[in-house]
């Protein structure tokens, strides 16, 4: 049987985009015949993730990552690679690799796998106005990671972005390998779900307004803002959804604690069934700092939300354009606001003052372009 290994840094149970993509790659490649195994590793070490399990029918073996305080982090990641190129050497012989994380990338050319494709999920190095806003740690930890990316896209043999903003960005960036554009998938029988039984599943009361934030949580995907947006809210039947886990976690609860929104805001944690969220929400918020046309805005428009994203005046990057170059606007029920809590908490009083924000978003024209079955073919050609 014809083998396909999918790599990344994070897989099952974590909730994000990128994860999301691989198991549906996933599933798709089981369709068309393929023995499918996952390589990834046991980030965060606290979750205590199996070495292996088999999750929806595709094997899933966990690398486990080491972290050192005795090794600058350079260091330590450096080590870590190596290490994952003689744990991956064996594993992945004889199968096709595709990759999302520029690491995994490396680590399958010092194993001595030349031939795999990247799948580039967002660019490494970030315009100079985020930049100034990092620490210096921050900063470093950027700049060993640009140069890892530079090398995993030198080294791929074919690389793929899912948007013309992307290419843009790795060309800003200094990286001039010419990249392939192709169109990420959505399973969209899972969206067939109705508003009302998403709701009744997750328990939610059918009278409350809900605004979705999904995905990992760090401080890049721009959830603080959210919940400081919220605060300016003083309709208390409109409340925060966040789904997802990460670092940022505990920094986020107790945000939200400072503010008085325990109650408003629920933080539900990791889920394997994210287009519940996205259905039984009335309007997602894409508050990422550094993202075009991402996995969770392709899942909202299947769901036929509205959608609020930063616009591209501060930070150069968010603006919701499709592969094609097409950036979507508020006749296409996506919104912009600046990237900061006053505006996105103005545009969402906005957009739920409108007494039609409640209705189902018609994005046919968009959604026909986007399917897995097709991705999974034109990786391989």
């Amino acid at each position: 049987m014809k083998k396909i290994s999918l790599l990344s840094l994070l897989y099952k149970p974590h909730v994000g985009g990128v994860e999301n993509s691989l198991q549906s790659l996933a599933q798709s490649y089981r369709a068309l015949g393929y023995e499918v195994n996952v390589y990834c590793t046991n980030e965060p070490r606290e979750w205590n993730l199996p070495s292996y399990e088999i999750v929806e029918n595709t094997k899933v073996q966990r690398f486990s990552w080491k972290k050192s305080r005795l090794l600058f982090f350079p260091f330590n990641i450096l080590y870590n690679l190596f290490s994952m190129s003689l744990w991956l050497h064996k594993r992945v012989k004889d199968s096709t690799c595709i990759s999302r994380h520029h690491i995994m990338c490396l680590a399958l050319y010092f194993a001595s796998i030349k031939d795999f494709v990247y799948i580039v999920p967002e660019v490494v190095k970030k315009s100079k106005a985020i930049r100034e806003k990092m620490t210096f740690k921050e900063q470093c930890v950027m700049w060993v990671n640009h140069i890892l990316q530079r090398m995993a896209i030198k080294y791929a043999k074919q690389t793929f972005v899912f948007s013309e903003n992307v290419q843009r960005q790795l060309k800003e960036a200094g990286i001039q390998r010419q990249t392939v554009i192709v169109d990420p998938g959505v399973d969209a029988d899972k969206f067939r779900i109705t508003k009302e039984q998403s709701r009744r599943i997750l328990k939610l009361d059918d009278n409350d307004i809900y605004l979705l934030g999904l995905g990992r949580m760090i401080p890049a995907k721009g959830f603080q803002f959210a919940i400081e947006a919220l605060k300016r809210i003083e309709n208390i039947n409109v409340k925060l959804l966040l789904v997802g886990d990460g670092p940022y976690s505990a920094t986020l609860k107790t945000r939200a604690q400072q503010l008085g929104l325990e109650d408003r805001i629920l933080f539900c944690g990791r889920t394997d069934r994210p287009e519940l969220y996205f259905k039984a929400c009335d309007l997602f918020l894409m508050t990422s700092l550094n993202e075009a046309f991402g996995q969770t805005i392709l899942e909202a428009v299947f769901a036929g939300k509205p959608i609020i994203a930063f616009n591209k005046g501060h930070f150069g990057n968010t603006l919701v354009e499709t592969a094609s170059g097409e950036i979507l606007g508020t006749t296409d029920g996506v919104y912009y606001c600046d990237p900061d809590s006053i505006s996105l908490g103005n545009m969402i009083q906005r957009i739920i003052g409108q007494a039609s924000f409640r209705e189902i978003v018609d994005y046919s024209a968009i959604k026909a372009k986007y399917n897995w079955d097709t991705l999974a073919l034109k990786l391989l050609s």
